[in-house]
């Protein structure tokens, strides 16, 4: 992206560029300057392993909403992570007696 501005600048002798006719031929000097801004802006792309980004990774520090919502998430896969784990541990026993009760059928 570029921006260009074009602009007169006058540089004069103070108080002697002030005085009529004489000042401005005489006593003072105006050049027109270009001046050009160039934005460069570079990108890059990466490849990231989603494991390793960190779930805050990018949003300000002062989006609280976002961080509230974040660590109600977090306890939420938590909360259902312990509950799964808990139904296999309860399905673990309950198939261990019913495996112990067919060799005492045996």
């Amino acid at each position: 992206m570029t921006d260009t501005t074009d602009s007169k600048r006058t540089s004069k002798i103070p108080l002697l560029g002030d005085i009529p006719i004489l000042g401005k031929y005489l006593f003072s000097h105006t050049r027109d300057e270009k001046t050009q801004i160039e934005t460069i802006i570079f990108v890059s792309l990466t490849l990231v392993e989603p494991q390793a980004l960190k779930n805050d990774e990018g949003i300000p520090l002062r989006a609280e909403l976002v961080h509230k919502a974040q660590i109600k998430d977090d306890i939420r896969r938590r909360d259902v992570k312990d509950e799964i784990r808990r139904l296999r541990q309860a399905a673990d026993e309950l198939e261990k007696r019913r495996t112990a009760r067919s060799r005492q059928d045996d």
